[in-house]
């Protein structure tokens, strides 16, 4: 299974189907493994289920609004990026478990971790 580089970054599609089996096919694994260390990124688009992401979405961005907007942040690549760090969800209360077991699920599951997934998966 071969990514598409429209923008030079390879994006492997997922199905439907993959995504709500949370099991993919060996040929994506491999591909997407492959490409991973021959370009340092990948996009893997469909692989979390939208209605999750905007639970996240309703956590995280208030807090990274109050973070913003604290004298002396650190902006990555600048101020006007908007770029700055959060800190992983870890086991907080506002965040109910299966959002982060399934954000931790389709990220280890394509082996596209991140620091913040590590941390999500700690229960």
């Amino acid at each position: 299974m071969e990514p598409t580089l429209e923008t030079g970054i390879p994006i492997f599609s997922i199905s439907e189907k993959y995504r709500k089996a949370g099991i993919y096919p060996q040929e994506l694994l491999a591909s997407s493994i492959k490409h991973l260390h021959a370009s340092g990124v990948i996009v893997l688009e469909n692989a979390i289920d939208v209605e999750h992401l905007d639970a996240l979405n309703a956590v995280l961005a208030p807090q990274a609004k109050e973070l913003a907007n604290t004298p002396g942040r650190h902006f990555n690549f600048g101020v006007e990026t908007g770029n700055i760090n959060q800190a992983p969800l870890g086991r907080r209360s506002d965040v109910p478990r299966h959002l982060g077991e399934s954000v931790c699920d389709a990220n280890t599951r394509n082996y596209a971790w991140s620091g913040a997934c590590v941390a999500i998966c700690q229960w």
